[in-house]
């Protein structure tokens, strides 16, 4: 082979290197592969949290339910308030499907009576079909009437 029919070749070659090592963890994947939910066992989780503080998994169940099931009356219900609600908007979306499968990180912080909880898993986005890996840290606190609020999603 000469090496002027070597080079379209190599070319191509780095070419499509290139564009598999983007630096992205996305993957694309037919969306029917992609099941959404949550496959987490939360009780398996209740003993990294004292008794009194135990709801707090169930808040941070709701609210990730409500982004498996397209719920968004009830995703925006769980934050402290509207403002917060409002900017977190960018985790909710029509085209998003979550699938939840870990409680990466718990901890507490005493001075602010709040936990925070890193929750593993992925998203597609069912307008490309690009399935990403996304960790969320959740920051939960109990309002005055014991009730568990998110104060942020990171």
């Amino acid at each position: 082979m000469s090496r002027i029919a070597a080079i379209p070749i190599l070319l191509m070659i780095v070419l499509l290197t290139a564009c598999r090592s983007n630096g992205s963890n996305a993957e694309i994947k037919p969306q029917p592969s992609f099941q959404s939910g949550i496959w987490i066992d939360f009780q398996a989780y209740s003993g990294s949290i004292p008794q009194k503080d135990a709801p707090v998994l169930a808040a941070l169940k709701n609210n990730l339910s409500a982004l498996t099931e397209l719920n968004h009356a009830r995703f925006r219900s769980g934050f402290v308030n509207e403002a917060l609600a409002d900017s977190m908007e960018s985790y909710y979306g029509e085209q998003f499907r979550y699938r939840f499968t870990e409680l990466e990180a718990i901890e507490e912080v005493p001075d602010y009576h709040q936990w925070n909880i890193t929750v593993a898993g992925s998203r597609m986005d069912t307008s490309t079909g690009i399935v990403d890996e996304v960790k969320m840290l959740y920051a939960l606190r109990a309002d005055g009437n014991g009730e568990w609020l998110i104060y942020t999603i990171d």
